[in-house]
């Protein structure tokens, strides 16, 4: 019985470094692991109302960005955008995932849930980029590491690369 013990602990002791790494977080997985962007800001500038009702879970794939700059504004369209059919409001904020990259987190607010989620449009500006080439990216705050949908383009250039 001793050895098998022995055995089990040699065990446990040997794989803990290999359980250790398989635990890192992703270094982007919560909203306060980001850095803030400083000098930008992000504002929302319409939402539009319940446009499809969907099941309780959101369809993936159906996430549409469209961005475009002018005279330094950065304005932006999330069509397909789920929130709970219910939702009092939602806010969006801005975070500098690494340079030329810059993410808009979605966080919807909801008192009283309903059993229903709906497709949105989420309109937004940002002020405040530097000029040159940017990706600006769009997540929900409750998984801020999955990217609903993504822009590449020049600002100061009006050229929109994907």
């Amino acid at each position: 019985m001793s050895r098998i013990v022995t055995a089990i602990f040699s065990f446990v002791i040997a794989a803990l470094p290999l359980i250790a790494a398989c635990e890192k977080r992703d270094p982007l997985s919560a909203p306060s692991d980001y850095p803030p962007l400083e000098g930008a800001t992000v504002r929302l500038s319409g939402l539009s109302g319940c446009e499809t009702r969907t099941s309780s879970v959101a369809v993936s794939g159906q996430d549409r960005l469209h961005a475009g700059e002018k005279d330094g504004k950065v304005s932006f369209e999330h069509s397909g955008a789920v929130f709970n059919c219910c939702m009092d409001s939602i806010s969006i904020s801005i975070l500098s995932i690494k340079p030329g990259v810059v993410r808009v987190l979605e966080t919807e607010h909801t008192a009283n849930a309903c059993r229903c989620n709906c497709n949105y449009t989420v309109f937004g500006e940002i002020t405040g980029l530097e000029g040159g080439m940017i990706t600006i990216e769009v997540a929900s705050a409750t998984a801020p590491e999955k990217i609903l949908g993504s822009r590449t383009f020049c600002i100061g250039c009006d050229t929109i690369i994907n």
